[in-house]
């Protein structure tokens, strides 16, 4: 038996201690907050292995911009999953435009070819145009259909970012972070069910 949605909002919905509070999430259980905890912390590792494994030498400023993006990639996947951010992001008075906006502001691939210009502009400039023209296309579908045409938007994308342009091993985790979280995890509107 499928449990109740629980689409409640706790506190304040508008201001700066309520943005602060609702950012990850409104009334996020114990639960919700350990495993994204723990995903933010697994995803830093996995960038970790990659630059391992490559064997690169990196500055100290290409490692804290390599982590911060790996935290926020890697724990965006999980709680923007989460029925707390679904209640948040997809309560009464969301917007379209409001997905759009938090997709635009996911600047991570620009970041990327910045901070490591062998990844390619042209890889960064495709994975970043191609996420938000994909969230474009699933706003702009009924909702029925948003979860199959982003779960589709997402796999084409992942297969072609890499043929537009190679990236280095150890910014290969990047691309499906960045495309699940946002595609599948931030835009698909879901019931938040009740814990």
């Amino acid at each position: 038996m499928r449990p109740p949605s629980d689409w409640n909002i706790e506190g304040a919905t508008s201001g700066v201690v309520a943005f602060m509070r609702n950012f990850s999430g409104n009334r996020r259980t114990q639960v919700e907050r350990r495993v994204a905890l723990a995903v933010s912390a697994a995803a830093p590792a996995v960038a970790l292995a990659a630059l391992l494994i490559e064997g690169r030498a990196l500055a100290t400023w290409q490692i804290i911009v390599l982590m911060v993006l790996a935290v926020d990639l890697g724990g965006g996947v999980f709680v923007n999953a989460t029925a707390a951010a679904k209640r948040w992001y997809h309560r009464a008075g969301a917007r379209d435009w409001h997905h759009l906006v938090f997709v635009l502001l996911h600047i991570h691939p620009l970041l990327i070819a910045w901070a490591f210009p062998e990844s390619g502009w042209m890889w960064a400039a495709f994975l970043y145009a191609a996420t938000v023209g994909s969230t474009v296309i699933v706003l702009a579908c009924p909702h029925y259909l948003r979860r199959p045409v982003a779960l589709t938007a997402a796999a084409f994308v992942l297969a072609i970012a890499p043929l537009v342009a190679s990236t280095p091993l150890l910014l290969a985790w990047i691309a499906p972070f960045y495309v699940v979280k946002l595609l599948v995890a931030h835009i698909v509107h879901e019931e938040p069910y009740a814990a």
